[in-house]
């Protein structure tokens, strides 16, 4: 087992898939630095805006024609659906960790996904700074004409948001299907079905637009997992892993200890 104390004190060198030779997460902060200039040009906003309304236009006008699909995009994007989504998500990261009968491999995916999910927290954080700064009103906001589920079925449906970019929905799920890719490829599609799928529901019931999820979320998720994976970030996941493991073995000896005393 290796040292905790080595690695606390940097003895310990980082795992091989820690080390990358390009850094890619300065190109992709450097491209979002150039994005964001090469937006506020008026040409560039003006086509943003043009391509964001007709998409919103487009996918809105699929609502009207049936109450089962309409209502059952009302659950979803409601406080229900993310309750539902919640428990489906950490169901499915629990099947994940417990499928492998190797233990060494549980206490890594356990670890693994610890990490994720704290470094989601922070990621969520930059995300609602960001919605804070930006201030974009959804598209059921400033669109006239919009047909809107909870004036259509009277339901308590995510139909506007204030603060649209980028989308938190979509910023969760490209995150984690990120991290996942590199690791548990597996896991990494399945995120990646949910983080095409979801998001666009919200787009039809008008609580963002296309841009806020791949112009906001999708760069976002992407610089998040590209540092975590190639900074000292990824030194969390090793020592979870190693902090896991040796609790583990404490569980396990003592439970063999007790069972030979009996």
């Amino acid at each position: 087992m290796f040292n905790l104390k080595h690695f606390a004190t940097g003895d310990m060198a980082l795992s091989e898939k820690a080390s990358f030779r390009v850094k890619t997460w300065y190109w992709i902060l450097l491209s979002l630095m150039c994005l964001f200039v090469v937006s506020q040009l008026h040409q560039v906003r003006s086509t943003i805006i043009r391509f964001d309304v007709a998409s919103a236009q487009w996918l809105n006008h699929f609502l009207g024609y049936s109450p089962v699909f309409d209502l059952s995009l009302a659950v979803i994007n409601s406080k229900t659906g993310d309750k539902l989504v919640v428990v489906l998500i950490s169901l499915l990261l629990l099947n994940h960790i417990w499928r492998t009968p190797d233990r060494r491999e549980l206490y890594r995916r356990l670890a693994f996904w610890t990490w994720v999910v704290l470094l989601f927290a922070v990621v969520y954080n930059c995300q609602q700074s960001i919605e804070e700064l930006v201030r974009r009103e959804s598209p059921s906001k400033v669109l006239a004409d919009w047909q809107n589920l909870k004036e259509m079925y009277g339901v308590t449906v995510k139909v506007s948001n204030r603060n649209s970019f980028p989308s938190g929905h979509a910023a969760a799920y490209f995150f984690f299907a990120f991290m996942a890719l590199r690791q548990y490829p597996a896991m990494g599609y399945l995120f990646l079905t949910l983080a095409l799928t979801l998001p666009a529901t919200r787009i039809m019931t008008g609580a963002h637009w296309l841009t806020d999820i791949y112009l906001g979320s999708v760069p976002l998720a992407l610089l998040g997992s590209a540092i975590a994976y190639e900074t000292r970030v990824y030194r969390i996941w090793i020592y979870l892993e190693l902090s896991y493991e040796e609790c583990g073995s404490k569980v396990h000896d003592f439970v063999t200890r007790i069972r030979n005393a009996s």
